[in-house]
């Protein structure tokens, strides 16, 4: 229904993008060998001085194809602006990997200084046509010529749910016009503009361009005969199915096996471009801190063993994306036998809500609170990001026992990898109890970015230097 653009534009937009990244490759080609004849940079002029057409068509290649499978030319995907802006720059990052893999792998000679000039040089033209679009969209005067006027057959909780999210949408392109509904008190009121069965007269008096079927499953049979009364009306017709007991899933997505289209009720919450930005940033951060955390973690781990018996390190069972269990490793900051002892620390607060975590646990050592309270017990951490079971940025990995405690809305919070930090702890850290932070991880997960990533991990530096809430 709602679409950056039409399929002719994305091929115009695929063409452009060939012509732009053909000019850049041109330019960094020209600007190499002028600074190879002034000798400005020697070690740029190495072996390398020409570029066949072979690994000139080769690099296009690989920078469109990749575009292509990542589906920057979906005409409904990246409606917003900042989610196209993330994907180009995911697709760019995703094309120097695989072109820089592939020259080295078959020893195809390319200048360094080209390359980086090319890949820079394509990225912002590429961006400026799609700012310039945007911008032509958004002052174009014949705009509202455009504009789809939706009608919704079905007022009941459904209908009004969808109405919420379509007004929240793009008003420049998308006009709600009202609803269609059996109900006679609904029309009575005015909450109606009549029944289903005038659904060709409101059709052509507002010129509706999409009608949505938001009739609860009671009413199949009702359905089908709207459906076929609109046979001959000339208006696009979406159904919503009735899944409002399921609404807590809500990142569902659609996809097909043969003929039988299925709903997955467990799709991540980040899209691939956003996924493949996040681990991308986890792996840059794992390359930056394991090699000094490695001394560090055995430093750490032979104090801890000198300092109480039993293994330095502690191995937990917990809930990952998607409910997905694994073994979480922390320094042990507890006498060895602290699990047994969980109950000497469990209570609830007055509103009858659990609490597992207290100032003043008996089971936590000496160095185990200077541990806790510098975050140092986390370190060991980065080998299950290394291993892809967490992120350095998300919610808090759970215990299965405190999962189970969960209401249903609670486990959305699985949608997403699970981090070491996250906006909850450097928003309270232990201070706030497990169904307070579960609330501040959603928003986490309804407002992502990569750069909300970044203002996390900077926060979460001045939030450990400042040791509000570790315990």
């Amino acid at each position: 229904m709602l679409k950056r653009f039409s399929t002719v534009f994305a091929c115009f937009s695929l063409l452009l993008d060939v012509v732009w990244a053909y000019l850049a490759l041109t330019f960094a080609g020209d600007l190499h060998k002028y600074i190879i004849s002034f000798k400005l940079f020697e070690s740029f002029s190495c072996v390398f001085l020409t570029l066949n057409w072979s690994s000139y068509s080769l690099l296009l290649l690989i920078w469109i194809s990749t575009y292509v499978s990542l589906k920057l030319y979906d005409p409904h995907k990246f409606v917003f602006f900042m989610d196209e802006v993330l994907g180009l720059i995911a697709a760019n990052i995703v094309s120097v990997l695989l072109a820089s893999g592939f020259f080295y792998l078959f020893n195809i000679k390319i200048p360094r200084f080209l390359f980086v000039i090319f890949s820079i040089t394509v990225l912002i033209g590429h961006l400026g046509f799609r700012v310039m679009f945007r911008a032509y969209w958004h002052f174009n005067p014949y705009k509202d010529k455009r504009k789809k006027h939706i009608l919704i057959l079905g007022a009941g909780s459904l209908g009004r749910q969808l109405a919420k999210e379509i007004e929240s949408l793009d008003k420049r392109k998308i006009k709600m016009m009202g609803y269609l509904d059996d109900d006679q008190g609904l029309i009575r009121n005015g909450q109606a503009l009549g029944g289903l069965g005038e659904a060709s007269k409101w059709i052509q008096q507002y010129r509706i361009t999409d009608v949505i079927i938001t009739l609860p499953n009671t009413a199949y049979k009702r359905m089908t005969e709207v459906v076929h009364l609109l046979d001959n009306v000339p208006v696009q017709i979406w159904v919503v199915p009735d899944l409002i007991a399921l609404s807590i899933y809500q990142n569902a997505s659609l996809h097909k096996i043969g003929d039988f289209p299925m709903i997955n009720l467990r799709s991540s919450a980040l899209t691939d471009s956003q996924r493949t930005l996040k681990r991308l940033l986890d792996l840059a951060l794992l390359a930056l801190f394991l090699p000094p955390a490695l001394p560090l973690i055995g430093l750490l781990a032979l104090v801890i063993r000198f300092e109480s018996p039993g293994c330095p390190f502690f191995v937990q069972t917990r809930v990952g994306e998607n409910g997905c269990l694994f073994k979480l490793v922390k320094f042990r900051t507890m006498v060895q036998d602290a699990e047994a002892m969980r109950h000497l620390v469990e209570t609830t607060n007055p509103d009858n809500e659990f609490i597992y975590k207290t100032r003043d646990d008996p089971r936590v050592t000496r160095l185990g609170s200077f541990l806790r309270r510098w975050s140092l017990d986390e370190i060991p951490q980065i080998f299950n990001v290394l291993k892809g079971d967490m992120s350095f940025v998300g919610p808090r990995p759970e215990m299965p026992d405190l999962v189970k405690k969960y209401d249903l809305w609670q486990r959305r919070r699985f949608s997403v990898p699970q981090g070491i930090t996250g906006w909850w702890q450097t928003n309270g850290r232990s201070d706030l109890p497990m169904h307070l932070h579960t609330e501040l991880d959603l928003y986490y997960i309804d407002h992502y970015s990569i750069w909300l990533d970044l203002r996390i991990l900077l926060k979460t530096v001045l939030t450990v230097l400042s040791s509000r809430g570790a315990f």
